[in-house]
């Protein structure tokens, strides 16, 4: 009985197709989007108001960590295998807070979801993040929509769009983070700017 169970099985293992073998799955490669230098410090003015910084929020098809860029057709895609470490919004939240405390236009800053009274908000939209890839090796661009409010009455002091561009030194995803280091760093330069005189303006 044994020798016809184990020839049976043989028979079977004979019969069985061979699967092709699994072809080994490419790690993803996660870039951080962090400014290459931050605003310089400036003494704060006597009686400098609060300001509260709400959440960023993310322009389309900037909800996730996707690696977004643009071909020469204007054909939009996503870097495979290639991933924020985070969604750039959040990341570009903290890098405010961080070059608003640095401006010297407010006493203090208050970063999204934090607690604490504040005279004055500032919304922010990212309105684009992604490589122009039309030519190589490509150009990042990037683009901020700043607001800023009096807390009490939600009244508009003043709006900006920022758009700010960096050519790629190479080809691929990591040469587009370390260009979209560089565009951050001016792009948080004015927007520190654009508080400061904001809240000069305002008295």
């Amino acid at each position: 009985m044994r020798s016809w169970t184990a020839l049976l099985m043989l028979a079977l293992a004979g019969c069985t197709p061979l699967l092709p073998t699994p072809k080994p799955v490419e790690p993803t490669a996660r870039h951080a989007l962090e400014p290459t230098a931050l605003p310089a410090s400036r003494d704060v003015p006597a009686a400098a108001p609060r300001l509260a910084l709400l959440t960023v929020r993310p322009g389309p098809r900037l909800d996730g960590q996707a690696m977004l860029y643009r071909d020469a057709s204007g054909r939009r895609g996503a870097f495979a295998a290639n991933r924020w470490t985070a969604p750039p919004d959040a990341q570009l939240g903290d890098w405010l807070v961080a070059a608003l405390e640095r401006a010297g236009g407010v006493a203090v800053v208050i970063a999204p979801g934090g607690r604490g009274q504040a005279e004055l908000l500032l919304e922010s939209e990212l309105l684009r993040l992604e490589l122009d890839a039309a030519a190589e090796p490509g150009t990042l661009r990037v683009e901020l929509r700043l607001q800023l409010l009096e807390a009490f009455g939600r009244e508009v002091l003043a709006t900006v769009r920022l758009e700010e561009s960096e050519p790629l030194d190479a080809v691929g995803p990591a040469a587009m983070a370390e260009a979209a280091g560089r565009a951050l760093a001016r792009l948080l330069e004015a927007s520190a700017g654009f508080v400061r005189e904001s809240v000069a303006a305002r008295g």
